[in-house]
């Protein structure tokens, strides 16, 4: 069995996010020569002990997949929950 796809994983987690509210954010840190980014979630501190848990796990493990995902313009599916906002509840 192969294992699962890490960019899909992280999407499937941005989604989830979005869904619980949350603005996702990567916001680029530059230091020195290279250009890094980080990732901020706002909202994050109003769910509740094992949601939030859960979700700083994943991202952990996931970040600099995580990242491609929210840079990314291809994707039509996140350019579609981007453009409601947070209606998406």
């Amino acid at each position: 069995m192969r294992p699962p796809d890490r960019s899909m994983l992280a999407r499937s987690l941005y989604l989830e996010m979005r869904s619980l509210g949350l603005e996702v954010r990567a916001v680029e840190d530059a230091d020195g020569e290279f250009s890094d980014y980080r990732l901020v979630v706002v909202g994050l501190k109003r769910l509740n002990g094992p949601v939030r848990r859960s979700i700083e796990h994943r991202l952990r493990g996931n970040q600099e997949e995580m990242v491609g995902v929210i840079l990314t313009r291809r994707d039509p599916d996140l350019r579609a929950i981007r453009s409601e906002g947070n209606i998406c509840k």
